[in-house]
């Protein structure tokens, strides 16, 4: 929060688009690296734990409550690149 001081807090409804990026185990070949790059992640740490951990992590900082989330899209995929991207659509 201190990081983003100008971020206003969300008080409508409004549905998210989630993309959890996984990193490509190290012990995948070069020549599969790039082949795994944006396919589905199916390993351990479920989806559902993936939004629930942001979700939460959102309250009171991008949204007053997770409550107000009336529609969630996500998926897991492996990059080189580990990162979580966030959509947000108040419309």
């Amino acid at each position: 929060k201190a990081a983003y001081p100008n971020i206003e807090t969300i008080c409508v409804p409004f549905s998210l688009n989630l993309w959890f990026y996984f990193p490509i185990p190290k012990s995948v070949g070069k020549k599969k690296r790039i082949s795994m790059e944006n396919t589905p992640h199916v390993k351990a740490v479920d989806l559902d734990n993936c939004i629930k951990f942001l979700n939460d992590m959102g309250n009171e900082f991008l949204w007053i409550d997770d409550a107000l989330i009336w529609k969630i899209c996500a998926c897991k995929l492996y990059s080189e690149k580990p990162r979580v991207e966030i959509e947000i659509d108040c419309d």
